[in-house]
């Protein structure tokens, strides 16, 4: 029995977001694909940069086919004899105004007979493709400045908007992180040119502006418990810091100054801080080898608005008497306060 086959003609197009045309374009550009690899086994002299390193013969990305050899003119002319009977079969033509070829040292006279032979342009490196900076060699901050200028033109469309810090922080994190986030994973980005981005951002957040500098207000009190005391008396080791070389000689004055606010008592540490015009340890001459034990806060003995603390402490010399003056608050979410003192006569 014989069958015949008959092909229907087409009418109209496929429209704009129907699955077929990304389907059609991979079997062509698998055939394409095929074909080039036929032409590096047969004529094509491979191209070779080092030692154990494997360059790729061609790269397709939509349609853009870049494709990696050296030099040669017959590699020239099974390139061109190539695209030439693909064109006819496939109807794909090179758009000759958009193509480019890319070489290192050559001589003007070899570039010109190149351009002759592929009628292209010939392009300087470095160049741009797909948002990225190709170059040969090392990189260097003027390879990726297309980029940082971008990033700064971002910051002077966003100078004098009504926004918040954490506006600025979230415009930071997703915008600006994210057009650098690419070349990151591809490229070790220069250590002066890092440094100057990092001083942008830092200056958009805390003033809104990448060309003012704006110092961090930070609270002392709290740069001082967090940093350089710990159960409520100073460290001793070595810090890297430019403050401490000023304030570790008046760490005792300090220490002896710092007082609680009694709000929620959450984040107040019962035993070790001053919250009672003394340190309750020290009002009970707990010894230091168990202070490292003494984790309890002052929310701890506080329950439905009043003090529950073991009697064994309340009998203590002091110790009740000033606890009684602490007015606690009748709501739960006024915060503790960390305030230094100092009495002058």
């Amino acid at each position: 029995m014989v069958r015949r086959w008959s092909f229907s003609t087409c009418s109209l197009g496929v429209g704009q977001g129907d699955p077929l045309p990304p389907l059609l374009f991979c079997i062509a550009e698998e055939v394409l694909s095929e074909e080039i690899m036929a032409c590096y086994a047969g004529e094509i002299v491979h191209m070779f940069y080092c030692r154990r390193v494997s360059l790729p013969t061609h790269i397709l990305y939509a349609n853009d086919v870049l494709i990696f050899c050296p030099d040669t003119k017959q590699n020239i002319r099974c390139l061109m004899n190539f695209f030439n009977d693909y064109s006819e079969v496939s109807g794909q033509i090179i758009n000759n105004s958009k193509s480019h070829f890319y070489s290192g040292a050559m001589t003007t006279s070899r570039s010109q007979m190149i351009a002759g032979m592929l009628e292209f342009s010939a392009g300087t490196i470095p160049l741009s493709y797909l948002g990225c900076p190709i170059f040969k060699g090392k990189p260097k901050g003027i390879y990726f400045q297309s980029i940082v200028d971008r990033i700064k033109v971002k910051f002077a469309t966003w100078k004098g908007t009504l926004l918040s810090i954490m506006g600025r922080v979230q415009l930071a994190k997703s915008i600006i992180h994210g057009m650098l986030v690419y070349s990151f994973h591809i490229y070790m980005w220069p250590r002066h040119l890092l440094h100057h981005l990092d001083s942008w951002i830092k200056n958009f957040i805390w003033s809104g502006d990448i060309g003012t500098r704006k110092v961090c207000t930070v609270s002392w009190a709290g740069l001082l418990r967090k940093r350089f005391i710990k159960n409520g008396t100073p460290l001793q080791h070595y810090f890297q810091s430019s403050v401490w070389g000023g304030i570790k000689e008046h760490m005792g004055t300090i220490t002896s100054n710092l007082i609680w606010i009694v709000g929620t008592g959450a984040n107040i540490k019962l035993w070790t801080d001053n919250w009672l015009g003394n340190r309750l340890m020290d009002l009970l001459y707990i010894l230091q080898s168990l202070h490292k034990h003494l984790t309890s806060s002052v929310a701890d003995v506080i329950v439905g608005g009043g003090w529950h603390l073991p009697s064994e402490v309340l009998a203590a010399p002091g110790v009740a008497n000033r606890i009684h003056v602490i007015v606690l608050s009748m709501v739960n979410y006024l915060r503790d306060k960390h305030l230094i003192f100092f009495e002058t006569d």
